[in-house]
């Protein structure tokens, strides 16, 4: 189930990565068809009607744009991440916090993992942490957010 669920998700991922390409290109197109209508001697009737279809295509397709890319940085990794969630199958990290940058809901850190060296980039919520303290945290694996399950003493 695993297997499968990651390899429509890649292919999901990859339509829309492709789609994103796509609607890049065509609203290229669309820049260079206005550009024309404006070197283009016409009547002001005909320039202005063209000129607004252009335009309105053009407003339809970036927020298309904008979705697709958000799909591909954040919604596909919290996808990825369904199965760890459903199967409380969590990523544990204990180390000493590097670095950190508050946010409004969602405090970014950085944790050196003290079993494997490595240096983590996460997201925890709500929990306000301090640079050097020590804790633990469940984490998912592809998406990164966290939660503080133990503050550890020195």
């Amino acid at each position: 189930m695993n297997k499968l669920l990651l390899i429509l998700l890649y292919f999901g991922s990859l339509m829309a990565i492709c789609s994103t390409i796509l609607l890049a290109l065509e609203i290229k197109k669309e820049f260079i068809q206005l550009n024309e209508l404006n070197e283009k001697p016409q009547t002001t009737e005909q320039y202005k009607n063209e000129k607004l279809v252009s335009q309105i295509r053009i407003g339809f397709m970036i927020p298309i744009v904008m979705m697709l890319l958000f799909a591909n940085v954040y919604l596909v990794p919290c996808l990825m991440d369904i199965p760890y969630f459903v199967t409380n199958r969590y990523d544990i990290a204990t180390g000493v916090v590097t670095r950190r940058s508050k946010g409004r809901s969602i405090n970014s850190v950085e944790i050196e993992d003290s079993e494997t060296g490595k240096i983590l980039k996460l997201g925890i919520f709500g929990n306000v942490v301090e640079v050097g303290d020590y804790i633990e945290v469940n984490y998912m694996p592809y998406s990164k957010q966290a939660t503080i399950t133990k503050r550890i003493p020195k």
